[in-house]
């Protein structure tokens, strides 16, 4: 009983990860491969992975490591099965041990747990159980990892071993070959950490950098690829003559969307975190003006995140103002402003309830969410899996403001008990989901057993997933890529005509 008392928070730690590990486990065992799944693991099988991979450097994507992957594991499902669970898993462990301290604990693995199993259901189908979306994983799970191992060394006593430092050269090279807005916030991060150590920490100055430097290489590798120059210039060219002012206000709506509209529980989460940081602060003190605004930002995010569920029940058009940012005027302005004022009353409420080190901390953690979708202003895609860095580094303010501020016992209980409970009812509802998915599956590979062995039919009929449960599951008329590589994956006829059909 000592041993437990004296190793409780190891232990919940511990409980927590476990958890994250054993339900991936089981949603990512119910996923098929789809979509460019399907691509890769046929190019992976005919050819060595590396070959591949450099390869598509000089012709498709200056993405060497993301490409690497999916040449390496697409092919080997079973892998994938291991990998992508221990990934989450090493993600939710990181932003705990990023984060706590002694306050909280049980509430801040709550509402980790519960802005990780709510993302938008886009951010989640084309991230969390596709392959492919894994390479975006990947790095996240990398830069977290990489700020766990210097935080210690930044802000702390701990000096860098040889070990360390050559473990952080590795990480900063090879997350800066995965992914655009990842290798951004690793880039920004590293300058922030350099300038932080120029004034407080001399004796890591220099190592920091060394690791700049790093980034910045692999930034400009990933960059100048001659197969991603060469991609953007076929694909792309009206986006090109756009120029830099047109292509932000195009993005802009997604922006919009892939940072605060979408994302309804993480910004409800956050507004709580931030209200209960205020009332701690303002325990024994007078409510200032600047409290008293910041209280109604934090009030009215709150309630904008049930808006359009309020909208679907009462059909009252004024509410579209609120956040119908792609088809109102009116919305796109109030949104507008609303949230870029909300991102300065978050750095502001750092600025005067926190002390200076926690303080810098916490903007920079809030300016590393920000610089993912930032970054994505400038891209001709912005896809919903591009803001999972945008998310997650959001989940990691939200943990570290909890583990910094007190809470009355009995709203923690509360919360506990509430977020709790809305864990199990998300998890329940996903794991009816992917049952289904796997159901599908199944009556898929009977399908198409069939096909593959009666090689003469001419039309194979394979029923579809149901809409919006896994990525890329069906394959429409016309798209002759995935055609190819669905038959060739599965052994069916060249030639025969493929019809997904909805039952």
């Amino acid at each position: 009983m000592k041993w437990i008392k004296d190793h409780k928070s190891e232990l919940i730690i511990g409980g927590a990860v476990l958890f994250v590990l054993l339900f991936f486990a089981l949603i990512t065992k119910m996923t098929p491969l789809a979509g460019d799944d399907w691509g890769y693991a046929v190019q992976g099988m005919e050819a060595n992975p590396f070959t591949k991979a450099w390869e598509f450097y000089f012709t498709w994507s200056g993405r060497f490591f993301s490409e690497l992957w999916g040449f390496v594991v697409a092919p080997r499902k079973w892998l994938w099965n291991i990998l992508n669970p221990a990934l989450f898993a090493l993600i939710t462990f990181c932003i705990i041990k990023l984060t706590y301290k002694k306050n909280n604990l049980v509430l801040l693995i709550i509402l980790v747990l519960s802005i990780l199993f709510s993302v938008d259901n886009t951010l989640r189908i084309e991230t969390y159980t596709w392959i492919m979306g894994t390479t975006y994983v990947v790095p996240l799970a990398l830069l977290l990892m990489y700020l766990v191992l210097i935080k210690p060394i930044v802000f702390g006593e701990k000096k860098m071993s040889n070990l360390i430092l050559g473990i952080s050269i590795g990480l900063n090279f090879y997350i800066g070959l995965c992914m655009e807005n990842a290798t951004a916030i690793l880039v920004l991060g590293n300058l922030l950490i350099a300038i932080y150590c120029w004034f407080n920490n001399k004796d890591y100055f220099k190592k920091s950098l060394l690791l700049l430097g790093v980034s910045i290489i692999s930034l400009i590798l990933i960059r100048v690829s001659p197969g991603a120059t060469f991609r953007l210039a076929r694909d792309n060219q009206e986006w090109i003559q756009l120029g830099l002012f047109n292509q932000i206000g195009s993005n802009w709506v997604a922006f919009l969307q892939r940072t605060f509209i979408y994302n309804r529980y993480m910004m409800m989460i956050l507004s709580i975190t931030m209200i209960l940081g205020l009332l701690s602060f303002n325990k024994s003190k007078k409510w200032s003006i600047s409290t008293i605004i910041m209280l109604i930002m934090h009030g009215l995010c709150f309630v904008l995140t049930f808006v359009p569920t309020l909208y679907d029940k009462t059909n009252l058009n004024f509410l579209l103002v609120f956040y119908d940012v792609e088809f109102t005027s009116t919305a796109l302005l109030f949104c507008s402003i609303f949230y870029l004022a909300y991102v300065g009353i978050l750095f502001w409420q750092m600025v005067v309830t926190l002390d200076l080190k926690q303080r810098l901390e916490g903007s920079f953690y809030l300016m590393l969410a920000g610089t993912a979708n930032i970054a994505m202003l400038l891209s001709p895609i912005f896809g919903a899996r591009s803001s999972i860095y945008t998310v997650f580094f959001i989940i990691v303010l939200i943990a570290f403001m909890i583990a910094n501020i007190e809470i009355n016992q009995y709203i923690q209980f509360g919360l506990v008990v509430l977020f709790a409970a809305f864990i199990m009812i998300k998890c329940r509802s996903l794991f009816e989901q992917y049952k289904i998915v796997q159901s599908v599956q199944n009556e898929r590979n009977s399908i198409i057993e069939y096909y593959r062995v009666n090689q003469d039919e001419k039309e194979a009929w394979i029923p579809r997933m149901p809409t919006g449960f896994i990525h890329s599951a069906d394959i429409e008329e016309g798209d002759d890529y995935h055609m190819e590589v669905f038959k060739e994956y599965y052994g069916l006829n060249p030639d025969v005509k493929l019809v997904f059909f909805k039952k």
